[in-house]
């Protein structure tokens, strides 16, 4: 059996940890909050939510930058656009569809030593791989 002095020293100490742990709020922020996309390259964008648009169309160019893929996608009308993913992409000449998650603007890459207007980051896929509902 342990000691009181030893029962009194854990109480105490147990105590002390705790007695911050009233403070923290355990309420989660509501789920349309704006989230702030910090980049390398600038301050943080206000992006709330996922308000952009998905891209389809056909890969005209490609620029490999392992491990992202920086591809220009034209869709059927309208500008082609730019978009970044991780890992693969189909081959120029052949249909894609991108999950767009956000949209950077004056973009510098230090892998491509470039400056994008506009570049969409998301997930690409080919159009019989689409996500149901996306």
């Amino acid at each position: 059996m342990p000691s009181p002095r030893l029962t009194v020293w854990l109480l105490a100490t147990l105590g002390s940890l705790f007695q911050g742990c009233a403070d923290v709020p355990l309420v989660a922020p509501p789920a349309a909050a704006p989230v702030a996309v910090a980049t390398l390259s600038g301050p943080p964008t206000l992006d709330a939510g996922r308000p952009h648009a998905d891209v389809a169309g056909i890969v005209t160019e490609r620029l490999p930058s392992a491990p992202y893929v920086y591809f220009r996608v034209s869709p059927p009308a309208g500008t082609a656009q730019w978009v970044v993913t991780m890992g693969d992409c189909p081959p120029a000449g052949d249909p894609v569809v991108v999950e767009v998650m956000t949209v950077e603007h004056a973009f510098y890459s230090r892998r491509l030593d470039r400056t994008f207007d506009e570049l969409a980051f998301g997930i690409a896929r080919t159009p019989e791989h689409r996500t149901p509902g996306a």
